[in-house]
């Protein structure tokens, strides 16, 4: 689903909003938590809060009322190590977490306006040619409070060096920035991953399912490029929906709604 209009990438009104509507609750968090840091704050009393990850045809239990999005199950999964992936729905549904995200003032996450403990991170892979040679970048914004968690840098030289890659390569960047946001003691219950390639969407959130099935081989049975990356990022997915109970939704935007990770992408190439 092409969305051209959610998840901007600033909004005063909304952040002021959301820190006159913080409860009680936070208020005596900010009291035992010093303001500061995600650094500051590893070991604390926060947690992540085990879910379970939304299997395809079952209602998501947030959202607006009158959602009722549902797809069809299908019993098709891959196995990591010795333990099943059901197959889950990540595909990022506006109908069911909304059109607004909001700036926590608190963690500095950027978040759904929907939901208090998602995260919403975004990615961009590019590549340029220079002489005839082909250079790959990445960028992954989380948000402009908390850029130690940002990041971008070149696609190592003995990987593929194209667009497709680096956007699965960016991906899988956001999965070790969950790991150091849960070691932090974030609550996340929800990661949502913003991007404007096509090709990360549609592989991560349908056709992975039907290429784990063929062991990553097309129907003619020969190996889907990308084939590999696309099984690694499956398995550090699945992990996350499976150990920590996460919901990981996939989120296609128009490019000029991701210009923050669209920037760190280039910028890395520009540093090369």
């Amino acid at each position: 689903m092409n969305v051209k209009s959610e998840l901007p990438e600033g909004d005063i009104g909304q952040l002021l909003r959301s820190l006159n509507r913080k409860n009680g609750k936070n208020r005596k968090a900010r009291r035992e938590h010093p303001v500061g840091g995600l650094a500051a704050r590893v070991g604390g009393r926060g947690r992540v809060t085990r879910r379970q990850a939304v299997p395809r045809g079952q209602r998501i239990p947030t959202g607006p009322r009158n959602a009722s999005t549902t797809r069809t199950w299908s019993s098709r999964g891959q196995s990591r190590g010795s333990r099943s992936v059901p197959e889950t729905e990540r595909r990022f549904d506006t109908n069911v977490y909304g059109l607004r995200a909001i700036d926590d003032g608190y963690s500095g996450l950027r978040r759904l306006e929907e939901d208090p403990d998602s995260i919403i991170v975004a990615v961009h892979g590019t590549c340029r040619h220079v002489r005839n040679i082909a250079r790959a970048g990445f960028g992954v914004f989380v948000s402009g409070f908390t850029e130690q968690l940002n990041r971008s840098g070149l696609i190592p030289h003995l990987s593929e060096q194209t667009t497709d890659f680096a956007e699965l390569y960016a991906a899988l960047e956001v999965v070790k920035v969950i790991h150091t946001l849960a070691f932090a003691g974030q609550n996340i219950s929800h990661l949502v991953i913003k991007t404007n390639s096509e090709y990360l969407v549609n592989g991560m959130a349908d056709l992975v399912w039907i290429w784990a099935g063929r062991e990553y081989n097309n129907k003619n049975g020969q190996p889907i490029p990308n084939g590999g990356p696309f099984k690694y990022l499956h398995q550090e997915v699945s992990f996350l929906e499976r150990e920590y109970g996460m919901r990981v939704s996939f989120c296609q935007v128009e490019r000029e709604f991701n210009q923050a990770a669209v920037h760190l992408a280039q910028e890395a190439l520009r540093r090369a």
